[in-house]
């Protein structure tokens, strides 16, 4: 059983419905069957689940086995090179996974504001992340829309995404 991280739509917090291939069940008694919780099909929340799957042979012999689920919020992919970096929004967390480079590393995002005086005419904050393989920047910008988070990727031009975020505390 393989874990996997997923990648949410752009500002949803409430999660990503996730329809997971089932574990193969190899017996040498036939009929042997499989279930795990939560099904395929289930919506995941941001965070980390795990799946929990228990095998039953026709004998009543048992196996169990687990993986897990990390579903984040924000996802950006650079399309030249498979890398990519998945963030929570709300607790700044993220991983990033490079596969040409066999690296994957984690971390805490510090975002830090740039501008006082936050208004609507003129809002904005920044951040900056660097983990060593991947530097970009971040912005949360306040609208007539409510908050508004962006990263972009600093080196390729269509690696943008925009997402809706909660204030700390809400």
């Amino acid at each position: 059983m393989i874990s996997m991280a997923v990648g949410a739509r752009p500002g949803d917090r409430s999660g990503k419905v996730m329809n997971y291939q089932m574990p193969t069940v190899l017996d040498n008694t036939p009929g042997a069957s499989i279930e795990c919780t939560p099904v395929p099909g289930s919506m995941f929340q941001v965070g980390v689940t795990t799946v929990n799957c228990k095998a039953t042979d026709a004998g009543g012999a048992t196996a169990t086995g687990k993986f897990t689920v990390t579903i984040w919020d924000c996802f950006l992919q650079d399309d030249r090179t498979g890398d990519s970096l998945m963030w929570d929004s709300f607790t700044g967390k993220y991983l990033f996974i490079s596969p040409r480079n066999y690296l994957t590393t984690t971390g805490i995002v510090r975002i830090t504001r740039t501008r006082t005086g936050m208004n609507l005419s003129s809002p904005y904050v920044t951040g900056s992340l660097d983990t060593r393989f991947f530097n970009g920047r971040a912005s949360v910008k306040v609208s007539t829309d409510g908050p508004v988070f962006q990263i972009n990727d600093s080196n390729y031009r269509n690696n943008v995404i925009q997402i809706y975020v909660l204030p700390l505390g809400s």
